[in-house]
């Protein structure tokens, strides 16, 4: 049940990222986290569960509208962002697979997709947002989080910590290591092995440089930053999806099958 799979899950922790001015949930789209999500062992009867429909978006609202107390025409504009939330969380549930395939490669192909739906449910966000935060007076913005410097465009401070994710090279070494164990490469394979380990290191290498070290205090700038760490996402799971899917064609039957019975994510 990642959300990397299933994308309506990360719906809590990136509400919380973009609307809290003290956010406490960590990014659900670490390096580690997509290991787990790919090489995870998973039985049949496991495959496409009841989707998941996390229903968060009437709390955020919620709390929006008792940290702005919109009036006038805010009435309607901040209806419009509820609408947006809505809309958003119907959108991913619509993304739900009704099968997680066994093979990491293909799997790793479904988490780009579902990658994708994530941002372009924010995108549906976006608008709605960026009116209802230029309808807002000082007090207001004082209150919702947004710097009166930001009036007709972006923040240019952050005030808000991110929590690490750097990701040491003996995580990636320790990856490529199970694999290496489990498949035993032939002296034929080193090539492709050294290139699935390159792919995993330009992975994390990827996913830190898109790590915020603080963020930005204007919610609509932490939207912009979330969607940039989405794309960032992305284009990780790209290198290692790419890299694994050569990597499993120069297996062996023997190979593959050892391969396919190791329960990787579970030595993370």
């Amino acid at each position: 049940m990642s959300p990397l799979l299933y994308p309506a899950l990360a719906l809590p922790a990136v509400y919380d990222l973009i609307f809290s001015q003290s956010p406490s949930s960590p990014w659900p789209f670490s390096y580690d986290a997509i290991l787990q999500a790919a090489f995870a062992r998973t039985a049949a009867d496991q495959n496409g569960p009841a989707c998941p429909q996390p229903n968060r978006q009437s709390a955020v609202f919620e709390r929006i509208r008792a940290e702005i107390r919109p009036t006038g025409n805010q009435l309607q504009q901040s209806q419009k962002l509820a609408g947006a939330l809505g809309f958003a969380a119907d959108y991913l549930a619509k993304a739900c697979p009704s099968e997680i395939p066994q093979d990491p490669a293909a799997r790793l192909q479904l988490m780009e997709w579902q990658v994708e739906k994530l941002a372009e449910a924010l995108d549906f966000v976006r608008p709605p947002l960026q009116e209802l935060e230029q309808s807002l007076n000082d007090a207001q913005r004082a209150r919702f989080g947004v710097s009166p410097s930001t009036a007709a465009g972006r923040p240019d401070r952050a005030n808000t910590a991110a929590p690490a994710c750097a990701m040491a090279p003996t995580k990636v070494d320790a990856s490529i290591e199970q694999i290496s164990l489990a498949v035993q490469p032939t002296d034929a394979q080193r090539d492709a092995m050294d290139g699935l380990k390159q792919a995993f290191r330009n992975a994390a290498s990827e996913l830190d440089a898109n790590c915020p070290l603080a963020l930005p205090s204007d919610p609509l700038a932490r939207l912009e930053a979330t969607e940039a760490r989405l794309d960032a996402t992305w284009r990780a799971l790209v290198s290692i999806q790419t890299a694994l899917a050569d990597f499993e064609t120069k297996l062996s039957a023997e190979q593959r099958t050892r391969f396919d019975a190791t329960d990787f994510a579970a030595a993370q």
